[in-house]
């Protein structure tokens, strides 16, 4: 492979296509892009220094930060962005509870690290008031049986425990021994339809905009890094990238936009677009740091105080070359 070409290791998103397509390029580079799930592309970066540009999620960047891990430098294009106030579940029996209920409740989730649910743990203490330490932290596999395990290794004050073996946390919130689940896919009996569960927000486009206008965009959850070596040969190479990769996701959104045959399988596509603008203005997938900062800013403070990072990282260390 030419010492040109960039190799780049991502999921298979429409922001991405216009650059596999030969729409959009680098100047003085070919890219490599190979479409990979999330734990092979950790593999291929940080493990063997395959890729030279990795999607990485924003916590595992964080938290190799706070550990002194070098080898890859973040790139504000954050590939993948998502509001997840719809991942948090409640059973559909009695009153829906209100978001400062679960001050005290059990809660099953499926891993303490996820990226995703930084976000979420931040968001309810910041938006609603909740005292992570109040709750009782159960861990487990959403709808599968679980192993015999441990309980999982948390920060002090933090009450948590494995849920016990054999039992989903689906069965534990059927069973009336979890109060609220969280989970990133959708739970099988909400799938179903089986009257089980019913999301924790009932308003949501409301409540996603209050987050979202709060810290500027929507959650960022995976950025780009490059690795080190690369940014050190070519200082040009990471702006070059990222509006490389905002001019890509620019067309993306065009794209969606186009109403005369639409460019995704979702036959109410205009309205779903709408909402997006009306939560997060024209450009509601933005790149860059200027619209992230205040989010970025808040997701290390989450860490912090969740005890994943054993101090505040900054912006400044995650993307040093746009601070």
């Amino acid at each position: 492979m030419s010492t040109n070409t960039l190799s780049v290791g991502c999921g298979g998103y429409d922001r991405i296509r216009p650059l596999q397509d030969g729409r959009v390029g680098v100047d003085g580079y070919a890219l490599d892009i190979r479409v990979m799930a999330p734990g092979a592309v950790v593999a291929a970066s940080y493990g063997s220094g395959e890729l030279d540009i990795a999607e990485i999620s924003i916590g595992s960047l964080v938290q190799r930060a706070d550990k002194g891990v070098r080898g890859y430098v973040g790139l504000p294009a954050f590939v993948t962005q998502a509001m997840r106030h719809d991942c948090i579940y409640v059973p559909a029996a009695g009153a829906r509870p209100r978001p400062r209920d679960l001050n005290g409740a059990r809660v099953g989730i499926i891993d303490f690290a996820n990226t995703s649910g930084i976000w979420l743990r931040g968001m309810l203490q910041d938006q609603f008031g909740v005292d992570l330490r109040s709750i009782r932290w159960v861990f487990g596999p959403t709808d599968t049986p679980a192993p015999a395990a441990k309980a999982p290794s948390v920060a002090a004050g933090f009450n948590a425990v494995a849920a016990p073996e054999g039992s989903s946390l689906v069965d534990l919130l059927r069973k009336g021994e979890l109060d609220c689940l969280i989970s990133l896919r959708i739970p099988r009996p909400f799938a179903a339809r089986d009257g089980l569960l019913v999301r924790l927000f009932d308003d949501l486009p409301a409540v996603e905009a209050a987050y979202a206008a709060s810290i500027g965009a929507p959650p960022a959850l995976h950025p780009l890094a490059l690795k080190e070596s690369r940014a050190a040969a070519d200082p040009a190479l990471p702006g070059k990238l990222l509006a490389a990769f905002t001019r890509a996701k620019d067309i993306a959104l065009a794209e969606l936009r186009d109403t005369s045959c639409y460019h995704v399988s979702l036959p109410s596509l205009p309205q779903a677009v709408e909402r997006a603008e009306a939560m997060a203005g024209a450009d509601f997938f933005p790149y860059g740091l200027e619209r992230h900062r205040k989010g970025i800013e808040a997701f290390c403070r989450y860490c912090h105080e969740q005890g994943l990072s054993s101090r505040r990282i900054g912006a400044a260390e995650i993307f040093p070359h746009f601070a």
